[in-house]
């Protein structure tokens, strides 16, 4: 293992440079997109959370996602003009409008998750048990490090500066 101060800042970029190029290369489906795909997967898990709901408001997909109510929008038109997903209209007020898979969408999601979770588990294999929980909590102290940059970035500035 390498002694922790000998890592340079470039040395790590292009280590997350790597690992970013090859989650593009990693796709469980090669017809859908992964942000459609990622929706997907949010409108499955918001009906299940909430049966008592007609589906997915577009404003709590766009709130989970950390996405603008635009950006959503336009994935869900496109996902609707494939056919992957309904809008439902409220009966009790015309203005909120609900999305739900469609049954073309479900099967979609059901066989793209599957093959997802096959991918993973050949990850999983190859890197073993201890490592693979290892990295994931990690990456989720990885990841709580990074999203403090959004709380406030002053109280990031580096001791002693940060030289590439």
């Amino acid at each position: 293992m390498k002694d922790p101060s000998t890592v340079k800042p470039m040395e790590f970029f292009e280590t997350m440079d790597k690992v970013r190029r090859g989650w593009f290369a990693f796709m469980p489906n090669q017809s859908l997109k992964k942000s459609y795909f990622g929706i997907l997967m949010f409108i499955r898990r918001i009906c299940k959370n909430n049966p008592q709901q007609s589906g997915a408001r577009v404003s709590d997909l766009a709130h989970d996602m950390n996405q603008t109510m635009a950006s959503i929008s336009q994935k869900i038109n496109a996902l609707e003009q494939d056919g992957l997903i309904e809008r439902i209209v409220s009966e009790s007020d015309r203005r909120v409008c609900y999305i739900r898979l469609s049954e073309k969408g479900d099967e979609l999601v059901s066989k793209t998750l599957a093959g997802f979770e096959s991918q993973v588990a050949y990850i999983f294999e190859r890197f073993g048990q201890e490592k693979t929980v290892q990295m994931i909590q990690l990456l989720n102290e990885f990841a709580d490090i990074l999203q403090s940059f959004h709380t406030d970035p002053s109280e990031h500035t580096p001791k002693g500066g940060c030289h590439f």
